[in-house]
């Protein structure tokens, strides 16, 4: 079984695009979960039962995680906490879905009320014990608590992944064993670096359009998998818009690491501190507190 295990607001829903399609052009059975009720807080027995090949995790709770290392193979993504939090303002106030997440209209109403500076506070009283669906969702203890030395489970963090997407999105699949063939790869590793640096400078969708998948393989080639990347490419999914083009009402809002920087001021630094600096030096995104 494969799994990908992510966090709120550490790209999931990018990532739960690429996965979903090359589960359904892969012909692999498929499910997301967001909150452990939706698997009945057994996730070895859900998955046996649905007879699941590859699920995703996207509020993964590592006490929920019963599968046997041994017949699971996945990958884990973590983001910069101060960053989360970020976004989670923007989404939480303008775009994310209530859909699945009931709780979302009541705090969103608070959420309006308040100004800039205030909501950033109150994201992160709230962060930290999010109801989703009835379920309390605690995003940094999850984090904090997931062990991080898996052989099974590769680490990857989101700054990586969104600085070089094709690299990092075919390092995952490789590390699952789901691309078929990958001769091209093994003999020249360079040929992802080539692809993000031309892939910005020509519009070839016209040209992938017409390159049809074959339907019902359990893996897919390499240059299947790229097309799936560069079909949700952040410019793609955004709009139009390039990395960094900020528009704070689309869920694909910004697509940079480091955007903190732009809205935490002394106060949201010295509180941040006081309570999460820990998961910051844990996750190596910082040394002290010294920041």
């Amino acid at each position: 079984m494969f799994a990908y295990f992510g966090h709120h607001k550490a790209a999931s829903s990018w990532l739960l695009r690429i996965t979903k399609r090359y589960c359904h052009e892969a012909a692999l059975q498929y499910e997301h979960f967001h909150a452990p009720a939706m698997f009945g807080y057994d996730l070895r027995a859900y998955a046996a039962h649905r007879k699941l090949d590859f699920l995703a995790y996207t509020n993964a709770d590592l006490k929920y995680i019963n599968i046997p290392a041994n017949s699971l193979k996945g990958f884990h993504i973590v983001r910069d906490p101060r960053d989360m939090i970020v976004s989670a303002y923007f989404s939480h106030l303008y775009s994310h879905s209530i859909e699945y997440w009931p709780e979302l209209e009541q705090y969103r109403s608070r959420l309006k009320r308040l100004d800039h500076d205030e909501g950033l506070f109150y994201v992160m009283d709230y962060m930290p014990r999010m109801v989703i669906d009835g379920d309390t969702i605690a995003v940094f203890d999850q984090m904090m608590n997931w062990d991080y030395n898996q052989a099974n489970i590769l680490e990857i963090r989101f700054e990586d992944l969104v600085t070089s997407p094709y690299y990092g999105i075919v390092q995952i699949f490789e590390f699952l064993g789901l691309i078929e063939d990958n001769t091209l790869r093994q003999k020249h590793p360079l040929v992802l670096k080539l692809v993000e640096l031309f892939i910005d400078l020509l519009d070839f969708s016209m040209k992938t359009a017409r390159m049809p998948f074959q339907i019902g393989k359990k893996k897919l080639k390499l240059e299947e998998l790229l097309r799936i990347i560069y079909r949700n490419d952040f410019k793609r999914i955004s709009s139009g818009r390039g990395r960094g083009q900020e528009d704070s009402r689309h869920h694909f809002r910004k697509g940079i690491p480091g955007d903190w920087k732009n809205h935490f001021n002394k106060e949201h630094k010295r509180v941040f501190k006081e309570r999460y600096n820990p998961l910051l030096v844990k996750l190596q995104y910082e040394k002290d507190d010294r920041w």
